[in-house]
């Protein structure tokens, strides 16, 4: 459900402020950082309180976020109400937009490269995110200096900071470069704190690496409506639909590897998603 819904807000923000489309998606994704960043502190709190307590069972602990989530979510649906304009109007100075067929589906290739380096970089994120957390409570580190809620909390409030800031500059400083040098570093960063084998360096290498990529999705998606604004929603859901299956190969893959290999040889495993984001950079270059 969140990405039509995503896909929806995006191209709807994009309308209300054309001359500002990087800026306000970027603000809009650092605004779901606030929620990332809680929730990983909150999930300790509460695995702690489900091994303290007896009333307290894993499964409340796992479902009621959830449900408050959603009751939240229903209700704020119901703050929005959308005017209505007659069918056959077009708004003042702008011409009615041609109907939709088919063929829209069809990207051009600029386009659908900028569609499958947003799914490359998706993958690499939510691969790393995802095993993240168990990898920093494996073998593969003697001790845990910091709970693993605390380094995704760190990793999460780097997302805020970098997408807050994105959103505070103009869309045409760093068109080019942001396509390309946050990949690049991140990437970089978040492999040499793994390869570290220092726990602390490698939740620090993880939230500096965030620091970086985490402006590179802002930068694609709001090239892409900049470049084919009418096919938008279907570069997305294209975009969409090979995240979803690299992700089914991506998270089966790294769960076979990482029980052939063994916790403490994890750490080799979890080099492969950061390579993604060097992916995405260099992918940038050849499109820019």
């Amino acid at each position: 459900f969140t990405a039509p819904i995503f896909i929806a807000i995006s191209a709807y923000l994009a309308k209300l402020f054309p001359q500002h489309r990087r800026r306000v998606i970027s603000l809009n994704l650092a605004s779901a950082s606030l929620g990332g960043m809680m929730f990983p502190i909150a999930a300790e709190g509460l695995l702690y309180l489900s091994r303290a307590s007896s009333s307290v069972s894993f499964a409340q602990v796992l479902h009621l976020p959830f449900l408050l989530s959603a009751a939240i979510l229903i209700a704020g649906s119901f703050l929005y109400r959308g005017k209505r304009a007659p069918a056959d109007a077009a708004p003042v100075g702008e011409t009615r937009p041609a109907a939709w067929h088919w063929r829209d589906l069809l990207l051009p290739p600029r386009a659908l490269l900028l569609a499958v380096l947003i799914s490359v970089h998706g993958v690499a994120d939510s691969t790393l995110h995802l095993w993240m957390a168990r990898f920093l409570g494996s073998r593969s580190f003697p001790s845990a200096v910091l709970a693993p809620g605390v380094v995704l909390s760190g990793y999460a409030l780097a997302y805020l900071l970098s997408r807050a800031t994105l959103a505070a500059l103009p869309d045409r400083v760093g068109r080019r470069a942001f396509l390309i040098l946050p990949g690049l570093i991140g990437g970089s960063i978040c492999i040499a704190g793994i390869l570290s084998r220092n726990y602390l360096l490698t939740g620090t290498g993880y939230a500096l690496g965030a620091l970086c990529w985490s402006i590179e999705y802002p930068a694609l998606v709001s090239t892409l409506l900049r470049q084919d604004r009418k096919r938008f929603g279907a570069a997305m859901a294209a975009s969409g639909l090979m995240t979803g299956l690299a992700m089914f190969v991506s998270m089966n893959a790294m769960g076979v590897l990482i029980e052939r290999l063994g916790d403490q040889q994890m750490w080799k495993v979890m080099l492969v998603p950061p390579v993604g984001f060097l992916v995405v950079g260099i992918g940038g270059l050849a499109w820019s």
